[in-house]
């Protein structure tokens, strides 16, 4: 048996370090599973990379009544194992954050939302009640090419960019407090003090500018505690804004603000 690798599916998000994303399960409806089934198809992942595998000495392919004349149409659906994952795409006008690219012409396409890419067509994006959300994957195969073309297809997701939100908690003696940037490339600003249960304060500082969520630390933010003209060093590198602390900071500008609790 000789098999071909038919289809590559790579899947990216600037979120992670190297743009690799692995937090997707991907899973054949039953009419697809069915074909892969009596014709020998099989499925291989690699990191973030999807690839699907034919039986090229297959001369004689079991075809599905429902499948039109010369079309093989193969559908999966494209699911997120990671409930926070949504509130960490850009929401674009056209894409929700999402590009597309294929090395072919109108023979694979995803449905629902229009692409960037003229070689691919539409997404479909629905989101569970778990706040997960998973899209379908259609596949078109002329039935002529099936074992001899071979697909490379691309989806880039790209990152949110949201205002950064630090809720430091702190003694009575630590008011004087600011969060500085080593790199001096990003300013924080005292926004407000808030009163918690428990007698608790705490001072909020919020980034001048948005900035894009990221699962790696490139920025470099220190709290220091002030006292004439000197400082110290309370910490020294403050954690990194994520998604699952994302919420609307003006629901009717579309503009978001991540919280990050820290306590001194």
């Amino acid at each position: 048996m000789s098999m071909k690798n038919i289809l590559t599916l790579v899947i990216n998000h600037h979120y992670y370090r190297n743009s690799r994303c692995t937090d997707f399960v991907i899973e054949a409806d039953t009419l697809t599973a069915k074909f892969m089934k009596k014709n020998r198809v099989v499925v291989r992942y690699i990191g973030n990379t999807w690839k699907l595998f034919t039986d090229i000495d297959n001369d004689s392919l079991w075809i599905p009544t429902e499948f039109e004349d010369d079309t093989i149409l193969l559908k999966f659906t494209l699911s997120s194992s990671d409930a926070s994952f949504y509130k960490s795409l850009r929401e674009d006008n056209n894409n929700d954050g999402i590009n597309c690219m294929c090395n072919k012409k109108d023979e694979v396409a995803i449905e629902g939302i229009s692409c960037t890419q003229k070689e691919c067509k539409h997404w479909q994006q629905n989101k569970l009640l778990t706040g997960c959300m998973y899209w379908t994957i259609c596949l078109n195969f002329k039935r002529s090419l099936f074992l001899t073309d071979n697909y490379l297809y691309k989806i880039s997701f790209n990152v949110k960019d949201v205002y950064w939100k630090y809720i430091v908690f702190h003694s009575n003696e630590q008011e004087n407090i600011e969060i500085i940037d080593t790199d001096s490339r990003t300013c924080f600003i005292q926004d407000q003090k808030v009163e918690y249960p428990n007698e608790k304060r705490a001072l909020t500082f919020v980034s001048e500018k948005k900035m894009p969520l990221s699962e790696f630390d490139k920025h470099n933010f220190r709290l220091i505690y002030k006292k004439g003209s000197s400082e110290k060093n309370l910490i020294k590198r403050l954690p990194v804004a994520t998604p699952s602390g994302v919420q609307f900071k003006d629901s009717e500008k579309k503009e978001f603000v991540s919280l990050i609790f820290i306590n001194t």
